[in-house]
Order: structure tokens, then C-alpha cells, then sequence
């Protein structure tokens, strides 16, 4: 039995109620053993040990979530899905103090793990703002990292009020008891009572309930309402919806946003519901893009309906979606249409009375082809007297009922004052079968002859029916347009549906029509008019027609009434005489950006050479976009001046620039290849800063630098290795980058690895001819020759190496690595002089590069060697490679170990400044970490 204990002051309270038989006193003790009696009662009846339960403290504040957002994103390898959660959470204060909102005291928990792939963040709302009583602060919160397995992932957001307490305050009487040690509290400790939980799980269950109804005849379909985006949260509510609905012999399911709601489906959720249908059984060995829960549920038909969006993900599947329509409407006539066909056809009549119009339209679908006479005539009735609505459903189908009255009652609709029924009746009669249709059909085109509009209706509806019995109608409705068209009123006459039945005609009639337009298109007065016939003998593309087409561009040309037509059949059949009008309806036009880039491109297909020559003249007159267009035609017609003017455009760099480094690398001539080179270095050469340059500017310099970098053309390399040694590091580093990007893209590089695993498995004459097959591979590569070089200089084969140096320094020149090299090869050849010359010279192309001082050194010391030199050129030599390896010191070179195995400097080893050139090299070595010191 447990009662409320008054207020004790204490935060937990536990109390122990010991009872006696026969109303026996009963003794309150407390944890705080004897501190004071806090309650006394008189108990009756048996008591046994009962324990109270504290009240659970009220939270200090009360979180919201107002909206879930959710993607997909790739994990550490293709087949790995993480989740990313965005969260609107709202914070209401339910304590008297004020309370400081910060962006991490909010934690997400996943399977009990917290969230650590990605820290959280938050809106500004959340930024150190402070929320009095019973005010709310909200905002975004972003988590991710959630790995995704395919089952429904427990979550738990957490919001923890970090507050300082304090150590030395005293503590109030009943505080602590006697028999405990009072406990450390760290000063930033969070207390546990601020902290409030949300199971985010159960909120998500909330945010992704549905509403559902059934619908159609015997309710075989299921539409379920929902109100957030259909994705991989709401699968994992949905997934037991699913399972309960076809347990209960639901085979027809229909998706919906809900009232008032715009909710996205994604696509792993709509190819998840395709997995279920009879019709994804096929597919069902291909996975899923997205681990999704398995529902083993299958649906006749799943679609989705009236969803504003889809959300597009980077992900590919062998699957396809389920179906989705643009409005309810269609989704449950498709749905319901195959169940019709089976219910009685009383049931079908009385469900077009249905207030819902898929069901209306899915009955009469289903019925109309198994209608008595006297169901057909209560039909045609509704036809008469029914609503617009019931009228344009019921013409769709009308067609199909046999017999003289429906097509009677399809004439009468095409021949009211209703335009969208009578389009609607027009269609359903022009693919009528019945003998009387041909009679309706000309008594309305009759009619159509003082009504444009009817007519032009009529012809857009047998356009759509292509049925070759309305041959004669099309024909003569072409004739009579032809002939509205020569007079001088032409400018009143429809011209909507002329284009399609010219269309119609020449599939059936092609030169019958186009006879007749070629006579006639020379007479038409109207110029929008007679660009639809002169678009119609372009489409025919018929040899005949070219005479006329070139006669109506130069009439129309010499008046100056050029259109978008016009010019597309001038860059098509191009005549230079016709450039000139062109470049002024283009000039006149250069406000339009519609028809002044079709004008452009139609005086240059138009242009000779000479006049080519004219415009790249006046490149400077044209904006970007002109000048990239003239400059593809001039490459494309391989004009003699087309990289002049590629060089001119590429001084001034811009977003176009791009293209005409393209071009001049596809062309890949000596002289295209000097343009870029040339450009290259005068762009670095006036470059001031590093990466601090443009936007701009830095994509301009990595698109040359791209381009280059792939070409084996040797002056190409030279460049490239002129730039890895640029006193600009953002420079340096970029051509350092594609040397070895370069390096890897030969189909040598796999087997140059090999090799090197077989030098350090001392396998060298298997490595040496795995050297052999590399140059059989590429024999292009430098690196390959410098690899072999080097070997052969080991092994003292001095001759052989200084040719495979040479070979690489043609294929790569002025390679900092292969200089050096040949440098210290002609010392070891005893051809000191010109060697040590190199050498300087070598040492003189990069100053501040450790590499070249280091190989420098290498060589001096091995010129100390040899008998050539007397000794005091012996000692000054040695003082030259101290000296630079000195220089290497300064450029924070600390390999000591490798500079001490380094035969080509052990002749220093004994040299008087050699220890100190040791020392300042390990001085250049980070400090080694310190020992953690033991706990005390």
C-alpha cells in the first residue's frame, strides 16, 4: 500500500512501511536512518513490506518534432547506405528559471549508439539563445551517419541542459547520510533531472500515421492518405500497415498525399512498393538500391497518385517504380477498370452516379461493351441531361456503344456550345467504327465551315485517331487553308491544327500535299502562315521540294522578314549570298535571345571563307558566347585562321575559355600545342599569388595545365616540369600532381610495381626484364629509362645508363630527377669538367628545390673520387657538396638515415664539417613524442 509523502525537501525518498497485525503502529524510516520522523499512520489489515514509488519531477523543458526530413547517402563502399536526418524540433520551457538553448546539448541516438559520424548542427534559432518560461525555441537539426540494414533502426534524440554546480556549497541538513561517502561531482557534470528524452521512433510513427478508405465495388480497393514524404522512415511504419491490409485480402493498394499536404515519394520507396506487386516478382533477385524492410506481402496493384514531386537519388536499379499518376482521378479508373469488367452491369450503372469520377469512369470502361439496349439508352440520356462532367466522361466511352443513337448522341455534343465536351465527343466519334460515324462526321464538317474553331477541333481530333477513313476531310481542310492564305485577310485564320494535318497528309499522301504546297507557298501573305508550310517541306526532306525552300528563304530575306524558320532553313541548304541579311536581322535581333543565337548560326553556316575572314576580324565586336561559336565553326570548317583567333580568345580568360582549350587539344597540331604551352607559361609568368588567385584564374590555369599534362609531345613534358618547379607552391604542387597523375594513367605502371617488389625481393634479373616488358608496354614512358638508369649505374654499367638517361631526357626534358642523374653519370665517367658543369647548371633550374641540391651534392662528392682532379679541385669539391648539402639542411631536408647509407657521400663521411651537416639535417626531424608519465 503506498500513500503521497509530503514534501521533504530530499530529491528521492525512498520509504519503508513496516506493518504489525491487529492496528498495530507502524514506523516510517527514511535512507537518512533516524534524521527524523517524517510521518506516522496506523495501519489495518496485514502489511508487508509495500514500497512507494517517487513522483517522477516534472521535466524542465518539452520537445516537439514538428517535421522529419530524411536522404540517402553512400558510405565508406558502394554497397554501404547511410541515413541523414534533418529534424525541426521545437523546445517549450516548463521551469520558472530561464534556460540557455545551445547545438550541442541535442544527441542522437542509434541502436543505443550516439551518432558520432557526423557532429550536429543547428539553425541560428539554437545558437546560445535564451528561452524563458513557457516560451519555445525552434529550429533544424542535422544528423548523419545512420547506417541503414534494412530493419527498422530505433532512435532517440536526447536534450541535456549543461549546468556548472558547485563543489564547496554546504550541504542542507538531510543532504547526505551517515553511512555514505558524499560523491564527486565534475563542475560541468549535466544533471540528470534536466534532461529530456524523446523516442523518436514512436514520434516517427506519428509524423508517418495514415488515413484509409476503401473504395470501389465490395471497398477491393485500399487507399491510404499519407501526410509526410513517402522514404525510408515512412517504410519502416508502413511496412505493418502493408502486412495487415493484404492479411485481410486487400489486392489494390493506392497511395495519396492527404488533405492539405504536399508530401515527396522517393525513389527507393516507390521501387520497394514495386517489389510487392505481381508484376515485381521478375525483378525480385535484383536488390534494392537502399536497404528496405521486407514486407514478403504481394499486391495485384500498388500505384501512387497525385504526389507533387519526386525525390530523386543518385542510385541505379534493374527495377523499375510502381506507376504514378498526375491525379487521383486516373489512378483509381486504371485501378477499378479490370473489376468492372466483372460486376454486374446494374452495379456499373449505378456507380456513374458515384460523386467520385475514377469510379465513374472505371464503371462505364468496364461496362459499356456489355450494355442492353434499353442501359445504353438510360445512358445516352445522362449524355443529354448530365453534367459537364458526366458529359465529358461519358463521350470517352460512347464510341464503344453500338448502334445509330449513340453516334446521334455524339454529333449532337460535337455540335454544342460546349467546347471541352465537344473535343471530348469529337475524339470518341472520330474512332467510332459504326457505319453512321462517316454520315455524323461530314454533317459536323459542314458545320465546321462557319465555324473555324469547329473544324480546327476536328482536325486535331482525327489527327489524334489516325484513322484513314477522314483522308478526304484532312486534305480538303488543307486545300482550304492554302487558299485562306493567299488572300489578304490570311491573318484571321486558325493555325493550330494546320501543322498536324500536314503531318497526317504526307504519311499518307506525301506528294499529293506537297505539290500542292509548293505551288501555293510563294502566294501566302501571311509570314507566321507561311513558315508553317515552309517547316513542313524542310521536315519532308524530299529532293523536290529544295527549289521552292530556297526561292520562299531568299524572297522572305530580300524583305527582311527573317524568323526562326527562315534562318533554320538557311543553315540548312547555306548560300553565302544569304550572309549578309542574316548578320542584319541578327544585329537588329540582338535583343532577342531566342532568335539572335539562331540568326548567328545561320550567317555562319551561310558564310565563304572570305567572309569568315571578315568576322574573325571583328572577334572583339562579339560577346562570349558569339566569339566561341565563331571559333567552333572556324575549327569545325578548318579555317587557315582559326587559331589565331583560338590564341586571341585564350588572353582573355573566362567561362568559355574552357572550349577553346578543348579545341586546340583535339586538333593536337604543333601549332595548336605551342598556342597552349606558350599560354601556359606567360599566364604563370604574370600570376602574383598562389591560390590566392581568381576563381576564375584557377580554373583557367588547371584546365591548361589537364590538358597538357596528357600529351607524351615532349616540349608538353617540358612545361610540365618548368611548372612543378615554380616558385608559386599552389603551381609547383598542381604540375607535381598530374606528373604523377600521368605517370599512373600508363599501361605500364601496374608492371613497374611488380617490379619494384621484385628488386626488394632480390629477384633483379626477373625485375630486369620486367623493365624490358614495361617498355614493350609504353615505350614512351621516361620513367621507365630513368628506372633502368639508375640500376645500370649501380651495377657500375656507366655507358649503358647515360643513353637510357639521354632517351628520357628527350621524351621528358629538363626533368630535375634526369638531369641530376646525367650529371653525376658523366663524373662517374671521369668526364669531370662538363659533369660538375651540369651539375650547376642543373642546380641553377631549381635553387630552392632540396632535390636538385641533394643530387648536386651527390654528384660533387663522387668527382672527390676519382684520379682526374688534382687535390685541392678534390677538397674544393668536397667543400661544394657540404656547401649544398648545407643548402638541402635549410630547405628542412631530415632523411639522415638515408644520407648516411649513401654511397655516393660516403668520400664526405671524413670531411671536417660532416657531423654538423648530420646535425642540422636531424635537427630538421620532428621531436619524438613524450612518455606518458605514470599515475601517481
Amino acid at each position: 500500500m503506498s500513500w503521497l509523502i509530503p514534501e521533504t525537501g530530499q530529491r528521492n525518498v525512498r520509504v519503508v512501511v513496516c506493518g504489525f497485525a491487529d492496528n498495530a503502529a507502524v514506523g516510517l524510516i527514511t535512507e537518512r536512518i533516524m534524521y527524523r520522523v517524517l510521518y506516522a499512520v496506523i495501519c489495518s489489515l496485514f502489511c508487508t513490506g509495500v514500497y512507494a514509488a517517487p513522483q517522477e519531477a516534472s521535466p524542465r523543458a518539452r520537445i516537439i518534432i514538428n517535421e522529419v526530413n530524411s536522404s540517402i547517402v553512400l558510405g565508406s563502399d558502394r554497397n554501404t547506405r547511410l541515413l541523414r536526418l534533418a529534424l525541426r524540433v521545437s523546445l517549450t520551457n516548463e521551469s520558472v528559471e530561464p534556460i540557455t538553448v545551445v547545438r550541442n546539448q541535442f544527441q542522437l541516438f542509434a541502436n543505443g549508439q550516439t551518432v558520432t559520424e557526423a557532429a550536429p548542427e543547428a539553425g541560428d534559432d539554437f545558437v546560445q539563445k535564451t528561452v524563458q518560461q513557457k516560451q519555445a525555441a525552434s529550429g533544424w537539426l542535422w544528423f548523419s551517419g545512420i547506417p541503414l540494414n534494412g530493419e527498422e533502426t530505433p532512435l532517440t534524440l536526447q536534450w541535456t541542459l549543461s549546468k556548472p554546480r558547485s563543489l564547496d556549497a554546504k550541504s542542507e541538513p538531510g543532504s547526505s547520510t551517515d553511512l555514505e561517502e558524499p560523491k564527486e561531482e565534475s563542475e560541468t557534470q549535466p544533471d540528470p533531472a534536466d534532461a529530456v528524452t524523446v523516442n523518436l521512433t514512436q514520434e516517427l510513427r506519428k509524423l508517418n500515421a495514415v488515413e484509409k478508405w476503401r473504395i470501389g465495388p465490395d471497398g477491393e480497393l485500399q487507399v491510404l492518405a499519407v501526410h509526410r514524404d513517402l522514404d525510408v522512415l515512412a517504410a519502416w511504419s508502413i511496412v505493418d500497415e502493408l502486412k495487415n491490409l493484404s492479411a485481410g485480402g486487400i489486392q489494390r493498394l493506392l497511395l495519396v498525399p492527404a488533405s492539405g499536404t504536399q508530401p515527396a515519394v522517393t525513389d527507393e520507396f516507390s521501387l520497394w512498393l514495386s517489389s510487392m506487386t505481381e508484376g515485381g516478382t521478375a525483378t525480385q533477385g535484383q536488390p534494392l538500391p537502399v536497404p528496405m524492410p521486407r514486407a514478403e506481402v504481394t499486391f495485384k496493384s500498388v500505384s501512387l497518385a497525385s504526389f507533387p514531386e519526386v525525390a530523386g537519388r543518385p542510385f541505379r536499379s534493374g527495377r523499375r517504380g510502381v506507376q504514378q499518376f498526375r491525379n487521383v482521378d486516373d489512378a483509381v479508373s486504371t485501378a477499378l477498370t479490370p473489376l468492372y469488367r466483372f460486376v454486374p452491369v446494374e452495379q456499373a450503372i449505378a456507380d456513374l452516379s458515384n460523386s467520385h469520377a475514377g469510379i465513374r469512369r472505371a464503371a462505364m470502361a468496364g461496362a459499356v461493351d456489355r450494355l442492353t439496349a434499353e442501359q445504353a439508352t438510360a445512358i445516352l440520356e445522362r449524355a443529354h441531361s448530365g453534367s459537364e462532367s458526366l458529359q465529358l466522361e461519358v463521350a470517352s466511352y460512347l464510341n464503344l456503344i453500338p448502334g445509330r443513337a449513340s453516334v446521334d448522341a455524339l454529333r449532337e455534343m460535337c455540335l454544342g456550345d460546349n467546347a471541352k465536351v465537344s473535343a471530348a465527343a469529337l475524339r470518341s466519334l472520330a474512332q467510332s467504327r459504326d457505319e453512321s460515324a462517316e454520315d455524323a462526321m461530314a454533317e459536323i464538317w459542314k458545320a465546321g465551315r462557319t465555324t473555324p474553331a469547329l473544324q480546327s477541333a476536328m482536325v486535331e481530333a482525327i489527327v489524334e485517331s489516325l484513322d484513314d477513313r477522314w483522308l478526304p476531310l484532312v486534305t480538303d481542310y488543307v486545300s482550304d487553308f492554302l487558299q485562306q492564305a493567299t488572300q489578304p485577310d490570311s491573318a484571321t485564320i486558325p493555325v493550330d491544327s494546320i501543322a498536324g494535318a500536314l503531318l497526317f497528309l504526307h504519311k499518307r499522301d506525301g506528294a499529293t500535299t506537297d505539290a500542292e504546297v509548293r505551288k501555293q507557298i510563294l502566294n501566302v501573305r501571311n509570314p507566321s502562315i507561311q513558315d508553317i508550310f515552309l517547316q513542313h517541306l524542310m521536315q519532308t526532306n524530299q529532293p523536290a521540294n529544295e527549289a521552292i525552300i530556297r526561292e520562299c528563304v531568299t524572297t522572305r530575306l530580300d524583305e527582311g522578314q527573317i524568323s526562326p524558320v527562315v534562318a533554320s532553313a538557311a543553315a540548312v541548304y547555306r548560300d553565302p549570298a544569304w550572309t549578309d541579311a542574316l548578320l542584319t536581322g541578327f544585329t537588329l535581333a540582338k535583343n532577342d535571345n531566342r532568335a539572335s543565337p539562331q540568326f548567328f548560326h545561320a550567317a555562319l553556316e551561310c558564310a565563304s571563307n572570305e567572309q569568315l575572314d571578315k568576322l574573325a576580324q571583328k572577334l572583339d565586336g562579339f560577346n562570349v558566347n558569339q566569339r566561341a561559336e565563331l571559333l567552333q565553326h572556324l575549327a569545325r570548317t578548318n579555317h587557315p585562321n582559326w587559331r589565331t583567333c583560338a590564341a586571341q580568345l585564350l588572353t582573355k580568360p573566362n567561362e568559355r575559355c574552357s572550349e577553346v582549350i578543348q579545341l586546340l587539344a583535339q586538333d593536337a597540331s604543333e601549332e595548336s600545342l605551342l598556342i597552349l604551352r606558350n599560354r601556359l607559361e606567360s599566364y604563370v609568368a604574370g600570376l602574383e599569388g598562389t591560390s590566392d588567385a581568381s576563381v576564375e584564374g584557377q580554373h583557367f590555369f588547371q584546365t591548361l595545365m589537364v590538358h597538357l599534362s596528357m600529351f607524351v609531345h615532349p616540349e608538353c613534358r617540358r612545361v610540365v616540369n618548368r611548372m612543378s618547379r615554380n616558385a608559386s607552391v599552389y603551381v609547383s604542387e598542381r604540375a607535381s600532381r598530374l606528373k604523377a597523375d600521368s605517370f599512373r594513367r600508363s599501361p605500364a605502371f601496374r608492371l613497374m610495381l611488380t617490379e619494384t617488389q621484385q628488386r626488394r625481393d632480390g629477384k633483379n634479373a626477373e625485375a630486369d626484364q620486367t623493365l624490358n616488358d614495361c617498355l614493350d608496354l609504353d615505350p614512351l614512358l621516361p620513367e621507365i629509362y630513368v628506372r633502368r638508369a639508375s640500376m645500370r649505374m649501380h651495377a657500375e654499367q656507366f655507358a649503358e645508363s647515360m643513353v637510357d638517361l639521354k632517351m628520357a631526357d628527350q621524351l621528358s626534358p629538363e626533368d630535375i630527377e634526369v638531369q641530376s642523374m646525367i650529371g653525376l653519370v658523366m663524373v662517374r665517367l671521369d668526364d669531370i669538367s662538363n659533369g660538375l658543369q651540369f651539375a650547376e647548371e642543373t642546380i641553377a633550374m631549381a635553387p630552392q628545390d632540396w632535390t636538385s641540391l641533394y643530387n648536386g651534392a651527390c654528384t660533387f662528392a663522387r668527382a672527390t673520387e676519382s684520379k682526374v682532379p688534382t687535390p685541392e679541385d678534390r677538397q674544393k669539391f668536397a667543400d661544394r657538396a657540404v656547401e649544398l648539402l648545407r643548402q638541402t639542411a635549410v630547405l628542412k631536408f631530415n632523411d639522415s638515415e638515408h644520407m648516411l647509407k649513401d654511397a655516393d657521400l660516403f668520400s664526405l663521411h671524413q670531411h671536417a664539417e660532416w657531423q654538423n651537416i648530420v646535425g642540422l639535417v636531424n635537427a630538421n626531424k620532428d621531436p619524438a613524442p613524450e612518455a606518458p608519465q605514470k599515475d601517481q
